[in-house]
């Protein structure tokens, strides 16, 4: 026999199923859910990967089209020590500087995946295709223009 007072309780918590329920459903929300934002960091810190890669080519490439020696880019790990310590190109009262500097050792190695030199060349590749290359004779179609603009390549009077 129930008296009144136990019958009040009972009403006023929950019962230990819906506890396991509640906890099951979260548990399997959260299975999908951590993998999925897993996902979306990888992604980014890959595109921040590409994003750096464009620059170091980029950079590797107007350092070349300013007169700075292809033969000094011999290697990948060249360009991208080279750029990290920085360039510098002297035009008359002109210097101009090319750096990747302002990354990381972890951000310029991460994009060093993306970066390929070979020839001379240093290219952007994004999943083994070559997207981008520097040396302007790169096509064989195409015939080399002269000298290197570096005349036209002035930033500023040299301090």
């Amino acid at each position: 026999m129930r008296t009144k007072a136990s019958q009040g309780r009972r009403g006023a918590g929950f019962s230990l199923v819906e506890l396991l329920v509640t906890i099951t459903v979260i548990g399997v929300v959260s299975m999908i859910a951590i993998p999925n934002f897993m996902g979306l960091s990888e992604s980014a810190r890959d595109a921040k990967d590409l994003r750096n890669a464009q620059m170091i080519v980029n950079v590797a490439s107007s350092a070349l089209a300013a007169g700075y020696p292809a033969e000094n880019f011999a290697t990948k790990e060249d360009v991208l020590d080279r750029l990290k310590e920085g360039i510098s190109i002297r035009n008359g009262n002109v210097e101009v500087k090319f750096s990747i500097s302002e990354m990381d050792d972890m951000d310029i190695q991460s994009a060093g995946n993306y970066v390929e030199v070979a020839n001379g060349f240093v290219s952007l590749v994004i999943e083994g295709t070559k997207e981008a290359a520097v040396n302007p004779t790169a096509d064989p179609s195409v015939e080399p223009l002269g000298d290197p603009p570096s005349q036209n390549l002035l930033v500023g009077p040299m301090q």
